[in-house]
Order: C-alpha cells, then sequence, then structure tokens
C-alpha cells in the first residue's frame, strides 16, 4: 500500500517499481487473452444462430409455398365426396342413433367408450351421404 516505503533506498524502490510494472503487464496480458477469447466464442455464438436463422427463414419460405398452394390441392380435392373427408378425420368413429362410440384396441381386443353426447340429425345426414 506504500505506507512501508521510508525505510527503503531508491535502488529498493526502483526494483519494487519494477515488480510492479512486471506484475500490471502480467496482468494486463491474461485480461487481453481473457477478452479475445470470450470474442472468439461470441463470434461462434453469432455464426451458430445465423446458420439457425438462414435455416427458419427456409422453412417459413416452404410454409408460406404450401399455404399459397393450398387452394389448388383444395381444389383437386372438391371432387372427394365430404363423407370421404369426415372419415379420414375420425377414422375411429361409428355413429350411433344418439351416441357415438370410440374404439379402442387394449390387449388385442377392442373396448368401446361411449358417451351420452346426441349428435344432432343435421351431423348424421352429412355423415352417412
Amino acid at each position: 500500500m506504500g505506507e512501508d516505503l521510508d525505510p527503503l533506498s531508491l535502488k529498493e524502490l526502483q526494483n519494487l517499481e519494477q515488480q510492479l510494472d512486471n506484475a500490471l503487464k502480467h496482468i494486463r496480458s491474461r485480461k487481453n487473452h481473457l477478452l479475445y477469447a470470450s470474442i472468439a466464442e461470441l463470434r461462434k455464438k453469432e455464426k451458430a444462430l445465423q446458420e439457425q436463422n438462414t435455416l427458419l427463414g427456409k422453412k417459413i419460405k416452404e410454409k408460406e409455398e404450401q399455404i399459397a398452394s393450398w387452394p389448388a390441392q383444395q381444389q383437386n380435392q372438391s371432387q372427394i365426396s365430404p363423407s370421404f373427408l369426415l372419415s379420414r378425420a375420425l377414422p375411429s368413429l361409428t355413429l350411433r342413433t344418439g351416441t357415438y362410440q370410440t374404439g379402442r384396441v387394449v390387449g388385442g381386443e377392442e373396448r368401446a367408450h361411449e358417451s351420452n353426447t346426441i349428435m344432432p340429425r343435421w351431423m348424421l345426414g352429412h355423415v352417412n351421404q
């Protein structure tokens, strides 16, 4: 802290100053090394994020193209009957009067789960076509 410097000679003070300069150089060198390593790591992360961003941008474009072509796909599918589309959307649905039953295969047996939900008659007309 510099409090006990009074008894030191000029040569001892110069030697102490040289030691302090060397220690400061070592500290600054270590600090710079850590800063450069940190910058290099951040650049790697930046590159990885840019690559990920590019990949996500490509995926967005693909989805936008799929959505843009969706009306054309809809026109091609409009020739398919609505009951076929419903059977594709709900493959395990068996209709009954006033209730519905979904089939599940458990241990080689089909087990039914019933609900007391009554389907409106107008829905049955569309499904039975």
